[in-house]
This record gives structure tokens, C-alpha cells and sequence, in this order.
């Protein structure tokens, strides 16, 4: 299949951010309420919009603090999300691979936030669009986002595909009409990615070659 427009999410499917993430949220989490958290169940809940994390472990009486928790998080995380975060093997030549396509980043990360990790990890030139939560109403599973850059770039839902590693990214496209891509090595156990039928499923970024071209 030819697209013409290629959605990525960012965390867990062009970069491993594990690392920065899972040590940012602890950071936060320790100073606000003295607590932290196994990397294992902050892995888990990548994806979710920050304030839905934070709530979730807060205690009870502090659970009107997560979006002050988020905005530590975010002060912190843009100082700090290169160090640790790589690219996943083969996404270059994926991109590179793409090229003729228009290509754009939906996160749930903050918009300044995604621009930071994709310069640090000079990758910044291949998307003609960076979307993140700032940018919507509502995050993914919402089709917002993906409305938005169909808008902006132009494209038919029969012409554009999303590329993410979680149901959130999977439900926002069925949503939004387009085709949807799991990947099966990010963030997210397979089978739920597969409870959420996407059209295709990845074990790895440069399988993206066989169904996008």
C-alpha cells in the first residue's frame, strides 16, 4: 500500500525513552509525596496523558496535585529527556526509506517536549509536523490530533497510516478512519495491542517497509 501521509507516536515506537521517563516521574513522585514507583508499572501507563499517570499513584489526599506534579515533570523532562533516550535500530533507514511521504509525530508529550528529543536525536528533519497534547482538547485514543495533521497536510484518511505502540494510538486511527500499524516492540504488551485490531501488526520498525510502500 502507498500512503501518502505516515503518523508516528514518538515514545515507544521511534525512541526508546524508557530511561528518562521512568527516572523523571520517580524524581517527581519523590518530592511531592515521598513515594516511587517500579519501572515496570510506569512503563505500563506510557501513553496516557501525564495527569492520568500522576493520578494514579498520588495518595488519595494529594490527588488535586497531578497537574502540579506534571508541570515538575515537564520542567525537569525538557532538561533531561536526551540522556538516556536512543533511536530504535533501523528507524533512520525507515525514514529515510519514507522520504517521499509527508511524515508527522502525534504524542502525548508536550509539542516543545517531542521538538527537544527529535533534535536531540537528529531525526527533527524528516516531519513536516509535530503534534503533541498542547495542540488538542483531547488526547489520543481521541482522533483530534490525527484530524488535525489530515487537515494540515492535505491528506485522505485512505492515504494516511498511524504507527504507534499502544491501544490509545491504535483506537485514535480506527477512530479517525485511517489504517493503523501496532508495534509490537514498544511499550505495550502484544496482546493487548492486538485486542485492538489494528490492521497490521510490526515486530519492528523496518517491517513498516513491507505494508507502507
Amino acid at each position: 500500500m502507498k500512503f501518502d501521509l505516515v503518523i508516528f507516536d514518538l515514545d515507544g515506537v521511534l525512541v526508546d525513552s524508557t530511561e528518562a521517563i521512568t527516572n523523571t516521574f520517580n524524581q517527581v513522585l519523590i518530592k511531592a509525596a515521598g513515594i516511587s514507583v517500579s519501572d515496570k508499572n510506569i512503563i505500563k501507563m506510557i501513553g496516557m496523558p501525564l495527569d492520568q499517570m500522576f493520578e494514579r499513584y498520588l495518595p488519595n489526599s494529594m490527588k488535586g496535585e497531578a497537574r502540579n506534579c506534571s508541570r515538575m515533570y515537564r520542567q525537569i523532562y525538557g532538561k533531561t529527556c536526551v540522556q538516556g533516550t536512543k533511536v530504535y535500530d533501523g528507524v533512520i533507514d525507515v525514514l529515510e526509506y519514507l522520504k517521499s511521504s509527508k511524515l508527522a509525530v502525534a504524542t502525548t508529550k508536550y509539542s516543545n517536549e517531542a521538538e527537544i528529543l527529535l533534535k536531540g536525536m537528529a531525526i527533527r528533519k524528516y516531519f513536516k509536523f509535530v503534534l503533541g497534547a498542547d495542540d488538542v482538547r483531547k488526547p489520543k485514543p481521541n482522533p483530534e490530533v490525527i484530524d488535525k495533521i489530515l487537515d494540515l497536510a492535505g491528506v485522505s484518511r485512505s492515504k494516511a497510516a498511524i504507527v504507534g505502540d499502544t491501544a490509545y494510538d491504535i483506537l485514535a486511527g480506527k477512530s479517525a478512519g485511517i489504517t493503523t500499524i501496532a508495534a509490537t516492540y514498544g511499550f505495550q504488551n502484544k496482546d493487548v495491542l492486538a485486542a485492538a485490531k489494528p490492521d497490521f501488526l510490526i515486530d519492528s520498525l523496518p517491517d513498516l517497509k513491507s505494508i507502507v510502500r
